[in-house]
């Protein structure tokens, strides 16, 4: 028996792939949802230009930068899935306790917590998919991967104005946080198939 029929090529996971953006588009909608209703956020929360930068931005991407690194050593040694479970369900927890918010301090509170779920997806999302693709493959499955991210920017301002006239902001809000607790399920789901971490 020749070593190819021993081992024969692995298939490419368009399942879990498909999913892995779908999730990737998801991630990116809620991110992006802050600048598509600015406006009316700032309105019903009576927030200056100033508390709103710090809400949209070091609020989020510096918590953001600081746990994409902290995701990818803890996958490395709890592994991918649990740490990508717990994130989903962290930006989706707190995405629905923005919606709730009543003003500066409570908005932005919720904000580090999103930044810190969502920070999780690029690290154990990519390195799963690498492990899963064939070499001949792995460049075009992650170049899919990250086509979430226009996706995902372009998703939110349709869904800002497309839904934001009926459920208000804080509605989209809620129902992000909602598709990411079905999300959450989903990925839980996922067959890990990473070899036991080596002790560092």
């Amino acid at each position: 028996m020749t070593q190819s029929a021993a081992h024969p090529p692995k298939a490419a996971p368009w399942g879990l792939l498909c999913f892995l953006l779908l999730l990737h588009v998801i991630n990116q909608i809620d991110r992006q949802l802050v600048a598509g209703f600015a406006s009316d956020i700032m309105r019903d929360l009576d927030l200056n230009r100033s508390q709103f930068a710090l809400i949209a931005g070091l609020a989020f991407s510096g918590v953001y930068a600081v746990s994409a690194l902290a995701a990818g050593l803890l996958a490395d040694r709890v592994g991918r899935v649990p740490v990508l479970t717990t994130g989903v369900a962290v930006w989706s927890l707190f995405t629905g306790l923005a919606g709730l918010a009543q003003g500066f301090w409570t908005m932005l509170a919720a904000r580090p917590f999103v930044a810190a779920g969502e920070a999780t997806l690029v690290p154990t999302a990519t390195n799963i998919i690498l492990a899963r693709t064939p070499d001949a493959l792995k460049a075009g499955a992650i170049g899919l991967f990250f086509a979430g991210i226009p996706l995902g920017i372009g998703g939110s301002f349709l869904i800002a104005g497309a839904l934001g006239p009926v459920l208000g902001w804080r509605g989209c809000f809620l129902l992000m946080a909602a598709i990411g607790i079905v999300a959450t399920l989903a990925v839980a789901r996922i067959k890990d198939k990473t070899a036991k971490p080596a002790d560092l």
